[in-house]
């Protein structure tokens, strides 16, 4: 009952899970639980700026390291073709080294998740749209406004 008013009862009760002595497992549960999170993408903005700011300790520094990563990585493969097409082969060479590098560690990081190898591929693409929510998260816990199904809860400052 006491995490009920908790904004991430779900962290919450897996924190207390935890503090009691006990372990959490997590396994794939599509065939025995089914959710559905967000309908739209304003409910998704709304609960994810509820939420990142508090699971993710430097929110502002994270979102630009996302955003400096997706630039990173789409603009040296972007580049990389720019000095193909005007046979600069050097410059195209070191641009396509740094955005497939980038690349590939990023893909390594999203295989953790399990996903598809399809969405681990278009992963790249929600880079932005993560820092966004990164940035906005930490704007509105800055503020001390955090809204949520219809509320707005007043919130310390955190960021």
């Amino acid at each position: 009952a006491a995490l009920a008013h908790n904004l991430l009862e779900d962290v919450a009760l897996a924190g207390a899970i935890k503090q009691s002595g006990r372990r959490i497992f997590f396994r794939y549960g599509g065939d025995a639980v089914r959710t559905h999170m967000y309908p739209n993408f304003q409910q998704l903005r709304e609960g994810w700026s509820k939420n990142l700011a508090l699971l993710f300790p430097a929110t502002r520094r994270l979102a630009v390291l996302r955003a400096a990563e997706f630039v990173v990585i789409v603009g040296g493969l972007s580049l990389a073709g720019v000095a193909l097409a005007r046979h600069s082969l050097q410059p195209a060479l070191l641009s396509a080294a740094i955005g497939a590098a980038l690349y590939v560690n990023f893909l390594m990081r999203i295989r953790k998740a399990h996903f598809s190898s399809l969405a681990d591929l278009l992963a790249i693409f929600g880079l932005p749209l993560f820092a966004y929510l990164l940035w906005r998260s930490q704007l509105c816990y800055r503020q001390g406004r955090v809204a949520w199904k219809g509320r707005i809860y007043a919130q310390s400052s955190r960021a």
